[in-house]
């Protein structure tokens, strides 16, 4: 079965917020909100992308850093 045009842009998404949360102050602890606000500036208000890069990303546990849920986020979506 192909991906939709829409999966893989949520995918490149995905990934390009893992780059980011990596990127920036990747020891400090990885928040809901961060997870929220990033997904929001990626999707650049397109309702739709938003709610499917929401889903597609998995709620930070309280103790994770953001270079520890940015390393998840990566074997999510298939990136080593």
């Amino acid at each position: 079965m192909s991906e939709s045009p829409l999966d893989n842009a949520v995918r490149t998404l995905a990934i390009l917020l893992a780059d980011r949360i990596a990127a920036v102050t990747p020891n400090e602890p990885m928040t809901e909100a961060a997870r929220i606000e990033l997904c929001a500036e990626l999707a650049d208000g397109e309702q739709s992308l938003y709610s499917q890069l929401l889903a597609a990303t998995v709620v930070p546990r309280q103790t994770g850093t953001r270079a520890l849920y940015a390393a998840a986020l990566r074997r999510q979506v298939g990136v080593r």
